[in-house]
């Protein structure tokens, strides 16, 4: 007994919705193209760093070396023949200094000096006398550097023979003579 089958009486397949099937996968978009980094943040980060390093040094090497003001001691000889409103002129024009301390240092007082710093030099007390001292102003300032234009008002007056500034020795610096010129 044989069956025979028909195959025609079997359905037909119903079309496939959509692209025909085939037997690669779908094509996947391509990502989109990188965007180009921007090299400006990086600059400015980079400029930001340096300028804060910049400070920071600054402000470590101030603290490492600042030092305490100095002293400086200025002496205005005046010459033989100066009047009482010279005297008040140069001491006038010495206020610029802003002095801690001011003196005025007459021609005894200047010759008795002299003499106390020359006692045991007979030879250097023979060759000065009371007619040779100068009248004088000694005055104090303290400040990190000195300023030598502070004292133009000051040589520009006749009365005024020459000027001597003093830098005062510290613990660890030697003193020094400021030449103003």
């Amino acid at each position: 007994m044989s069956e025979s089958y028909s195959f025609s009486s079997l359905p037909e397949p119903l079309p496939a919705e959509g692209p025909p099937a085939t037997s690669e996968p779908p094509a996947v978009p391509a990502p989109p193209a990188p965007r180009k980094r921007s090299w400006i943040p990086l600059v400015l980060v980079g400029v930001v760093a340096a300028i804060v390093g910049a400070l920071v040094a600054t402000a470590v090497t101030l603290a490492v070396t600042r030092t305490q003001p100095h002293e400086y001691v200025v002496s205005v000889f005046l010459k033989q023949d100066a009047t009482d409103e010279q005297r008040a002129a140069v001491e006038s024009a010495l206020d610029a200094l802003e002095p801690v301390e001011r003196k005025f240092e007459s021609r005894e007082q200047a010759w008795e000096n002299y003499r106390k710093l020359f006692q045991d030099r007979p030879d250097l007390l023979a060759a000065g006398s009371l007619e040779a001292m100068p009248e004088s102003f000694r005055v104090t300032t303290k400040s990190r550097v000195f300023d030598c234009a502070l004292l133009v008002n000051v040589r520009d007056l006749a009365v005024v023979d020459r000027i001597q500034v003093i830098q005062r020795p510290t613990e660890d610096e030697a003193g020094a003579e400021i030449a103003c010129g």
